[in-house]
């Protein structure tokens, strides 16, 4: 039940947080007095955030096939 419980809080949370943020970068890149190399320096970094995540999830996806837990009693 706890788990249930915490797992829409932080799905309930990353959807605030994802509407968040793509309003403020709507927002950002509709806005015709925002320099060129600040729209490009915040794309690149929120490019390159999510190319790390992809990353980190895929490690962790092959790792976890892999692992064997040997010290572990059952």
């Amino acid at each position: 039940m706890q788990t249930i419980g915490l797992g829409l809080l932080l799905l309930g949370l990353a959807g605030l947080l994802g509407v968040g943020v793509y309003y403020a970068l709507s927002e950002l890149f509709a806005a015709d007095e925002v320099p060129f190399l600040i729209r490009l320096s915040i794309a690149a970094a929120v490019v390159g955030f999510v190319v790390l995540m992809a990353s980190v999830v895929r490690d962790r996806v092959r790792e976890s096939r892999t692992e064997r837990f040997e010290e572990v009693d059952r």
